[in-house]
């Protein structure tokens, strides 16, 4: 799932006083982490929702 904002675009975050600059378009919902964390303690194995790239 995408936004329809610039996926280049870097979003701030602020997370205990740090301030990182995150590419917009690797941003993940937060279900789609938790249903890859379940599958990955479920498991041990890579979570399908994890896809990898040659990019």
């Amino acid at each position: 799932m995408r936004g329809d904002g610039d996926p280049g675009e870097l979003v701030e975050y602020v997370y205990q006083g740090n301030v990182p600059e995150v590419l917009a378009g690797v941003e993940v919902p937060v279900a789609t982490v938790r249903r890859g964390l379940h599958e990955f303690l479920a498991s041990g194995d890579q979570p399908g929702v994890v896809h990898t790239t040659d990019e």
